[in-house]
């Protein structure tokens, strides 16, 4: 996933969920994430594209691309998983890593692409453009997945479900209807359908669904219908597990069970002008999610232009910069945008849809999903 993990637990079973922990994110970036492992689904599907048989999805791969889409369609395109053709053809990870590329000119500066280029790509981008029927997945053709934006945020929700997992159904039932203001009402437990329902406030843990859009949730089983999975863990449920602390993928940060002494637990984030110490310190419950997007990795800059990975699904540029030759100031011009819930994967991409759309409409969509969002401007200013 091209990032650096780290997991800082503690209690007695922390050492076998770092082991663990640790296999669970090379698994999952090379068996499903990865574009670039030939092997894992993501690449397998991409390979497809064109094809009109399409392509056969797992059960997880399925579950994870509808609950994308479902965001890419809450967000109306501004995140959008369909961008890999634009993502190659900016290659800003490979110039950031000093690789070979023809991004790079023998100066050793950057080569943005054309806009011709930049057309092109476009047309071969649109989450519209995918469906998903039967169990299998039909791209057109050209047509690249990127789940880049998510996968962080994804291993997070998997962390969850790896260290709630083994816990007895009747533990997690019991713990549920105790902690009733978790969800915000009264317990109704049935057997309820959940289709046609509005999820989009929904949370899921261990197959169950939770409706939490009036006063009462009601736990309906199983859940496969869901538009997308919040997987929410109550903090006691994770402390349950034996293990608490926090879990880091880059700038995604899931806060695991309650310390010791009541106290929430502190999530720095990262200085994106270069300072060795965070920017702002967040004080975190247990159980939630920090996914925060900035426009300082993965990034170059030509002249008075900053070239970054946050690509703008709408215009084929770099979200938010003068690079599409819009006039931005520096009070206006977004760094980081750091999004504060209980799914991690939600976070990742408001993080990224929020960075793209701006504060006004950013702020909205978080507050549609019962999301925080805190925006970093380059004159320094913090606005939440």
């Amino acid at each position: 996933m091209g990032t650096v993990f780290q997991f800082s637990l503690e209690g007695n079973t922390a050492a076998s969920y770092t082991e663990r922990l640790g296999h669970l994110a090379t698994d999952l970036d090379r068996d499903l994430l990865s574009w670039r492992e030939p092997a894992a689904q993501i690449a397998r599907i991409n390979a497809s594209a064109g094809r009109p048989e399409g392509y056969p999805l797992t059960e997880e791969t399925e579950a994870l691309l509808l609950s994308c889409l479902a965001i890419c369609q809450e967000t109306e395109g501004a995140f959008d998983i369909t961008l890999g053709a634009l993502t190659k053809l900016w290659d800003l990870d490979a110039y950031a890593a000093g690789e070979e590329t023809e991004r790079r000119a023998k100066d050793g500066s950057y080569v943005p692409p054309t806009p011709a280029q930049i057309r092109e790509a476009l047309t071969c981008c649109g989450y519209e453009k995918v469906r998903i029927a039967d169990h299998h997945i039909y791209l057109p053709e050209g047509m690249s997945l990127d789940l880049g934006a998510v996968g962080k945020g994804y291993f997070l929700n998997r962390a969850q479900m790896e260290m709630t997992g083994e816990l007895p159904d009747a533990y997690v039932r019991q713990i549920l209807e105790e902690e009733k203001g978790f969800f915000g009402g009264s317990a109704d437990i049935s057997g309820n359908d959940i289709s046609g329902n509005d999820v989009s406030g929904n949370s899921v843990f261990k197959g169950y669904s939770f409706d939490v859009t009036g006063n009462d949730f009601t736990i309906f089983t199983p859940a496969p219908k869901l538009a997308y999975h919040a997987y929410a863990a109550d903090a006691d449920l994770l402390n349950a597990a034996g293990a608490a602390g926090c879990i880091s993928a880059g700038g995604s940060v899931l806060t695991v069970g309650k310390k010791t002494d009541g106290g929430a637990w502190n999530v720095g984030i990262t200085d994106p002008f270069g300072g060795s110490a965070p920017v702002q310190i967040l004080q975190v419950p247990g159980g939630m999610c920090v996914s925060t997007s900035g426009d300082y990795e993965r990034a170059a800059r030509v002249g008075e232009t900053l070239y970054h990975h946050i690509l703008d699904p709408g215009t084929g540029y770099p979200a938010r910069t003068n690079a599409a030759g819009y006039t931005v100031s520096e009070d206006q011009r977004p760094v980081s945008v750091t999004v504060l819930c209980r799914d991690g994967l939600l976070a990742d991409a408001l993080s990224t849809a929020c960075f793209v759309l701006g504060e006004e409409e950013g702020k909205g969509l978080a507050e549609r999903f019962g999301a925080e969002v805190m925006y970093l401007y380059a004159d320094g200013r913090f606005s939440r």
